[in-house]
Formats: structure tokens, sequence, C-alpha cells
């Protein structure tokens, strides 16, 4: 049997592992996780083996740290391509992309640079699908779906001379 939240939350606080690293580990939305530790919500005991071996893999393999550059360099791809679209990186990464809002032309400018961004830092710097689906929130099908959008925009020259100078820099 797993262990209970408040055992996991104790050992991750031991651990000197952050609530945002342990959830985005395990695939977890943090909110969740706040519920399950207030009693709002019971968690699964699937739910609880994910999150112990999720600590265990942070503490045997230091995947925080993995996690930490994963989240930096979607970052610095969406800051990149949201000074080539004029738009504010910060507000571009606070649009949820569960929120499909493609009415919007704000949110949909978002997911735009999202999705670029996704694309650039699995071909250019090397990021795994699963670690960018956990730094942007999203699911790995959806990390999967973009990507291959991308892909299929290649032939679109204003998106090949995009991402051919950003990877020509990165790659050197």
């Amino acid at each position: 049997m797993a262990r209970s939240i408040h055992s996991l939350d104790s050992a991750r606080e031991a651990a000197n592992i952050t609530q945002k690293q342990l959830v985005a580990a395990a695939g977890l939305d943090p909110s969740t996780y706040r519920r399950f530790l207030r009693g709002d919500r019971t968690p699964q005991q699937s739910t609880l083996k994910r999150l112990d071996y999720a600590l265990q893999n942070i503490r045997r393999t230091g995947q925080c740290v993995q996690f930490q550059t994963a989240h930096l360099v979607f970052r610095l791809c969406v800051a990149t391509l949201c000074v080539k679209a004029n738009l504010d990186p910060e507000a571009v990464l606070s649009h949820k992309p569960s929120d499909r809002r493609t009415a919007d032309p704000d949110w949909a400018a978002a997911a735009e640079v999202r999705r670029r961004a996704l694309y650039l830092a699995n071909t250019a710097c090397g990021v795994s699908q699963a670690d960018l689906a956990r730094v942007a929130n999203l699911t790995r099908a959806a990390v999967s779906l973009a990507l291959n959008a991308m892909e299929d925009n290649r032939d679109d020259p204003e998106v090949e001379q995009l991402f051919s100078l950003v990877e020509g820099a990165v790659q050197g």
C-alpha cells in the first residue's frame, strides 16, 4: 500500500524538493495536490503511488534539475518567439492551454507561440516530449499533436526561416 499524502509531503520537505517539482515529475496538477493536502479531495492509491515513485525518482536521479532545465528551455523558447511576434512572454505563459478559447485572438496567438516553443525546445534543444508535457502543463498526447502540427507547417517559408535561425543559434 502506498504512503499517505501527508507522509509523502513530509518526505518531500525532508528531501528539500518543492511541491512544484514533485507534481511536475508525477504529472499532477499543483492545485489538485494542494486539495489533497487540505483534505478537500482524497487521492486514489494509483495517484499516491505515482507521487511516491516521482519522489523516489527525483531523489535517485536528480530529475528536479532536469525539470528545471526543461522549464528554463521552454520559457526561453517562448520568450524568443514572443520577441519575433511582438508579444509579452508572461502574457503568453499565463494563457491556459486547457481553456481552448479559440475565438479569442490573444489566446490563439499565445497558443501558436506555445506550439512553436514546444517544437523548438524538442527539436533544437533536445527536451523530451514527456518533460515538455510536464513543464507546459499538457498531456503527452497534446504535446505530440502540437509537434506534429508544427512539423506539418515547416513548409511555410516564414516558419522555416524562424526555426532555422533559432536552431542555428542553439546548435552553433
